[in-house]
């Protein structure tokens, strides 16, 4: 019979911790010419590599305390904490040090730390966060390993929420002061998910990914007024033409828009996931 979750076999609840650690990697593959590796890697692709403090953060099914937790990942963050990985680290010697591959690496090695201390929980995701505007979640596929990736956008604009077919009394008695004209730092986040690639570590490529949002998201809205393009602009609206958009114009060639999250305020957020 096929192994699905029930109330009675599924978690009652899940706990996520994280830990911080630093250090320096080079995205570059050896399989590849110095052409094709500043193709692949873009403005990655420098002589001597990257520093970056991470955040490796990971949830997992009950079973473990939250002290438990944080002590494992401390002791997985220690194998790459204050290491230059492409020459530190033998598994980045075979493998590109890529935000993505570090993934699967943390929770290859999380999994086998879990295992073993015999108890009983389930590594459900790691997220492995390289900068403010780039993370990588990894979920235990493989064969091919499959991940998330999100990339966070900001476009900076004027709205008001306004129906036309209201009088502006009516329009102020039903939104308040977000019927006045405002602005926003909008952070877009568009989460794309596919396999990794066995030569350069990636799903995709950043720059392809950065060069399609610029051109169908921030190029005509960036210091615009939302609402002489997208009509009435409350955030689920604007998250849904923004979606729509991006999704119109993604290649076939790229591999699958996730989804796109709308951060209008630190206290407001929109999402719209793609239809499965």
């Amino acid at each position: 019979m096929e192994n699905t979750l029930t109330p009675l076999n599924s978690p009652r609840y899940s706990l996520t911790q994280q830990v911080h650690f630093s250090c320096g990697h080079r995205y570059a593959s050896p399989e590849l010419s110095e052409d094709e590796n500043r193709q692949a890697f873009g403005k990655d692709f420098t002589p001597h590599g990257l520093g970056h403090n991470f955040i490796f953060e990971a949830e997992v099914s009950e079973g473990l305390s939250g002290p438990e937790l944080q002590m494992a990942l401390k002791q997985v963050s220690e194998l790459l904490d204050h290491r230059f990985l492409n020459q530190d680290v033998e598994h980045f010697q075979s493998h590109v040090p890529s935000a993505e591959n570090i993934a699967v690496f943390l929770f290859s090695e999380l999994e086998a730390l879990l295992e073993s201390s015999m108890k009983a929980v389930r590594l459900q995701r790691v997220r492995l966060v390289e900068s403010r505007d780039f993370w990588v979640d990894y979920r235990g596929l493989k064969n091919p390993a499959v991940a998330q990736v999100s990339r966070r956008y900001v476009i900076q604009c004027l709205h008001r929420h306004h129906n036309p077919d209201l009088s502006m009394e009516e329009n102020k008695q039903l939104y308040h002061k977000c019927s006045a004209v405002h602005g926003h730092e909008y952070k877009v986040e568009v989460l794309v998910e596919g396999p990794i690639h066995p030569v350069t570590g990636l799903v995709m490529s950043r720059e392809a990914l950065d060069s399609l949002v610029h051109e169908v998201l921030i190029a005509p809205f960036h210091g615009q007024f939302l609402n002489d393009h997208l009509g009435n602009t409350s955030g689920e609206i604007i998250v849904e033409k923004f979606f729509a958009r991006l999704e119109s114009h993604w290649p076939e060639s790229f591999p699958r828009l996730l989804g796109l999250v709308l951060r209008e305020t630190r206290k407001n957020s929109f999402y719209k996931m793609a239809e499965r």
